[in-house]
């Protein structure tokens, strides 16, 4: 069905979100994700697991290279996969 494979209305409602700046530079399993428009454009809502943890969490973000390499590994169908999301005070980044 594609309601099964295209979301609509809130993405994974029933898990607890995880502020971004919580989870900068720290590892993550990063197991799916979908990307929204808001007000400030294009933004990804992310589904991720700690590594030691299999309790799942959502988090967002609109930075243009984690976006982009987020693409990239989705058509590449990488994921899960383990990364980190960080910040160096000019834009963010996925390694």
């Amino acid at each position: 069905r594609v309601s099964d494979i295209l979301p609509s209305g809130n993405l994974w409602p029933d898990l607890p979100r995880r502020e971004l700046d919580d989870l900068l530079n720290r590892d993550i399993v990063i197991l799916d994700f979908s990307f929204l428009n808001g007000r400030y454009g294009r933004f990804a809502v992310i589904l991720a697991r700690f590594p030691d943890s299999d309790d799942a969490f959502t988090t967002a973000c609109g930075g243009e290279v984690v976006c982009r390499k987020l693409d990239d590994l989705k058509e590449k169908r990488e994921l899960p996969i383990l990364g980190a999301i960080s910040y160096n005070e000019k834009y963010y980044d996925l390694t």
